[in-house]
């Protein structure tokens, strides 16, 4: 008798918990940190940093209001136009990374172009011409081995990125994982 009470008790918290999640899901955004017009989810399963966006789509960071689109490698563009980045990573003599979380991919910016890999392009194309690319390779909530994981899995492997310069912009994921574990 005491066996089948506990399991009927614990069933009743399994209940009352699936109820709990319903409700929230339906009184509430349903959105983790992105979200995608399309309905499909917009990252995908990457075995370096466990997800990455999907190529070529657009997406909205969680409570901004700007929607930033990624080109043909699941990075957020550099450009408003994805297709310029590619043409840019294809014929750059001198390609620069940054590497970062969400700050470098573009929290808060109105636009691709407005992010912070966009003005470092904006600023070294004016300096230097169309010889150099600025690949955005900010990934929202990534910390130091996230980011070390970025790039040497994908910047390092993949012939068409190989960075002469790399600039890593981290450190408040790193702080904020620290504390909350």
């Amino acid at each position: 008798m005491r066996f089948f009470a506990l399991i009927l008790g614990f069933s009743m918290l399994l209940f009352l918990e699936l109820v709990g999640h319903l409700l929230y899901y339906f009184t509430h955004e349903r959105t983790f940190l992105w979200e995608t017009t399309r309905g499909i989810p917009d990252t995908i399963f990457n075995p370096y940093t466990t997800y990455f966006h999907r190529p070529n789509i657009k997406i909205k960071m969680f409570r901004y209001p700007a929607w930033l689109k990624t080109n043909d490698y699941g990075f957020v563009a550099t450009f408003n136009n994805p297709k310029k980045d590619i043409e840019f990573l294809n014929t750059a003599l001198v390609k620069v990374a940054i590497v970062g979380g969400s700050t470098v991919e573009g929290r808060g910016a109105s636009s691709n172009e407005n992010t912070i890999a966009g003005y470092l392009q904006k600023y070294l194309q004016k300096r230097f011409g169309s010889r150099i690319f600025v690949i955005n390779a900010g990934l929202v909530g990534s910390n130091s081995y996230t980011d070390y994981k970025i790039f040497e899995g994908i910047l390092l492997r993949n012939s068409k990125f190989r960075p002469d310069i790399v600039i890593f912009f981290n450190g408040r994921n790193d702080v904020y994982t620290f504390f909350k574990y």
